[in-house]
């Protein structure tokens, strides 16, 4: 479905190189589908879709920042888009369960994929935040290390 999806709206994709990184291929799957989703539900009528898709490795002081096991590699995956974007207020609340920020008759949804995307990333001892800029889009910012 996501494929089509892509394909009739003429979303670019733009991704870098992707770092290999040890867990749960479904999960992981499901993050990266949800997040893709996300930015294809939230995008501007009329103008079309660009996603980036952006990593590089964490550094000793993001370690530090984050709070990071030292010892470990850990790589910072940034998704970007030009979609509606959202008020940065509400940056820690979007990744609750059923919390919506727009109606249901103006975007489908349950308000679930953001908090299955925080479980995930959870779950493989990483940090997931979001920076949005309403009218000028979102970016969401995966801390991931290269094993759990």
């Amino acid at each position: 479905m996501i494929k089509e999806e892509i394909e009739e709206k003429n979303v670019v994709i733009n991704i870098g190189r992707l770092p290999v990184i040890q867990g749960n291929d479904f999960q992981y799957r499901q993050l990266f589908k949800n997040l893709f989703e996300n930015a294809i539900k939230f995008s501007k009528k009329n103008i079309p879709l660009k996603v980036d898709v952006k990593t590089k490795s964490v550094t000793e002081d993001e370690k530090y920042l984050f709070k990071l096991e030292n010892q470990k590699k850990f790589y910072r995956i940034e998704i970007g888009d030009n979609g509606i974007g959202f008020n940065q207020n509400y940056a820690e609340k979007i990744f609750q369960p059923f919390v919506r920020l727009h109606s249901r008759a103006k975007y489908e949804g349950k308000g679930l994929g953001l908090a299955i995307c925080k479980k995930i990333v959870m779950n493989h001892k990483g940090i997931i935040y979001a920076e949005g800029n309403e009218n000028k889009g979102s970016r969401f910012v995966l801390i991931l290390p290269e094993s759990p």
